[in-house]
């Protein structure tokens, strides 16, 4: 027993004998700054040591120790199928620049880190807070890499930002573009931005060849239809990435996009909504299943679009592995084969009649 809800903190779950109680999440830590900087000291980060064979390295730092980093919490967007703003709130709290390159030369200096991989969902919210990292990272002289595949919130992110961090050692940035259908992606998705902020943010990063370049499209929304995911892989094979991920859509608890899939009865029969807390494989990046059945399409026309989808990403892949050959002189093996979910691509796709 845990005693009476009133002495406990918001935001948890406990049993009171056979009860369970939930407290929201209603406050949040204001001060990111307040809080310490992670015990890195305490970790022995040679036992997490990669093999970095055939990684994106056009900088030829040691790659072997990825260590991941947030400088900031909080989402002010309102995404239909993300759980980050019941979390982390809807207000952006960001560590300050001072107190983000602090941590940075400590990882630097004291432990030998020379790729910083930043899991923030909105880094490049604040472009005033960019451009004052960048700028203390070059007065400091750091060496490192800089891997920003999360947080890149296309309605916000400035050109000027894109080039401040090339100049500082970025080589890899994510796009999270989702579809390239309008309708799905701002009505429905809630993402808020045009085809026009994506080309812009595009053709700054390709002003700079040694960014690896890539973007998420999500399968399977309730509202896709045959046309809408035709203008995705149209818009895939417009943009100048280097990779493109799939994720299929997928409703977690305290979504819009959960309660609508409740309300309407769209997952798949094999998911047992009452026991997704058990469930391993409910996951956004597993390419090899589907959780909803959107109003318009067949379990076959998901499938067909699934292998569309991958067989875009394999095409930019190559091509991404030419421009490395071309620039830098590197036979890069990166996404050689593979799918994101680790699995191979079977010649003529997936067989939908035995998954």
């Amino acid at each position: 027993s845990c005693g009476s809800s009133g002495a406990m903190p918001d935001g948890i779950a406990y049993r009171v004998g056979g009860e369970v109680r939930v407290i929201p999440k209603r406050t949040f830590i204001a001060s990111i700054d307040s809080l310490p900087i992670p015990a890195y000291d305490l970790v022995r980060l040679e036992d997490y040591a990669n093999d970095t064979t055939g990684w994106h390295n056009p900088l030829g730092l040691d790659l072997s120790a990825r260590v991941p980093i947030m400088t900031s919490r909080g989402c002010p967007n309102r995404c239909n199928f993300c759980s980050i703003s019941r979390s982390m709130g809807h207000r952006f709290r960001p560590m300050s620049a001072n107190r983000v390159v602090k941590m940075l030369q400590m990882l630097c200096e004291q432990h030998g880190v020379r790729v910083a991989a930043v899991h923030d969902a909105n880094f490049t919210q604040d472009t005033k807070r960019v451009l004052e990292i960048c700028n203390e990272i070059s007065k400091r002289n750091l060496k490192l890499a800089m891997d920003v595949y999360t947080g890149v919130p296309l309605n916000a992110t400035s050109i000027e930002a894109i080039h401040a961090l090339a100049a500082i050692g970025l080589v890899r940035l994510g796009l999270s573009i989702e579809s390239g259908d309008l309708r799905i992606r701002n009505e429905i998705m809630g993402k808020n931005f045009e085809d026009e902020q994506i080309y812009a943010v595009i053709d700054a990063c390709r002003q700079h060849p040694e960014v690896f370049l890539g973007a998420d499209f999500v399968l399977g929304m309730p509202e896709d239809t045959e046309e809408s995911l035709d203008k995705s892989v149209s818009l895939m094979k417009r943009l100048d990435l280097d990779e493109v991920d799939m994720s299929v859509a997928t409703p977690f608890p305290g979504t819009r996009l959960y309660a609508q899939c409740v309300r309407d009865g769209l997952f798949f029969d094999d998911i047992e909504i009452d026991e997704l807390w058990r469930a391993k494989d409910y996951s956004w990046n597993d390419t090899r299943r589907f959780i909803i059945k959107p109003y318009k399409l067949s379990y076959e026309q998901l499938c067909h679009y699934r292998n569309v989808f991958l067989k875009m990403r394999f095409e930019k892949i190559a091509t991404y592995r030419d421009r490395m050959k071309k620039v830098y002189g590197i036979d890069s093996k990166y996404g050689l084969g593979l799918t994101r979910s680790g699995g191979h691509l079977p010649k003529g796709g997936y067989d939908v009649h035995n998954e």
